[in-house]
């Protein structure tokens, strides 16, 4: 081998599974796994200690693309929920509501490096920026909905 390292199994399992990204501290792994009764989900692969993984956003409807947030506590993705898909935010590993943060459609869910503002692909094609502010516990997030600017892609 001439890479710098070599591979280590993190996850086997008969499902098909899809990275999304790590968390800032290097702790958990975002991937996407599907299943015969729920369609694709948000799971959260634990990098050190047990690694055993579990659910982040399970429903009956596909669930993807998921980001974490610069801080660790937040996960923006997309759900089909509505008929279509749009953009969503959940605390990770913490209680809380999920808050819809698209108004007409979204996919391709990013943070900026803040965290307080997320870009997505509106669904006719609009590249869209939404201010996202923290409440003042943390807990909650209340996004600027009304503050989206877009720009043709």
């Amino acid at each position: 081998m001439n890479g710098p390292g070599s591979e280590e199994l993190l996850l086997e399992s008969a499902e098909n599974k899809f990275p999304l990204g790590f968390s800032h501290d290097g702790r958990y792994l975002l991937y996407r796994n599907t299943s015969p009764n729920t369609n694709w989900d948000l799971w959260a692969l634990p990098l050190t200690g047990d690694r055993t993984p579990f659910e982040v956003v399970k429903t009956e409807f596909s669930e993807g693309l998921g980001q974490f947030s610069p801080d660790g506590k937040w996960i923006a993705y997309q759900s089909d929920k509505t008929g279509r898909e749009e953009i969503y935010l959940r605390p990770f590993r913490g209680p809380g509501a999920e808050v819809r943060v698209s108004t007409d459609g979204g996919a391709q869910v990013r943070w900026n490096r803040s965290g307080k503002e997320l870009f997505y692909v509106a669904a006719d094609d609009r590249l869209t920026a939404v201010p996202i502010q923290q409440s003042p516990d943390g807990k909650t997030m209340a996004e600027g909905r009304c503050a989206a600017e877009q720009f043709r892609l």
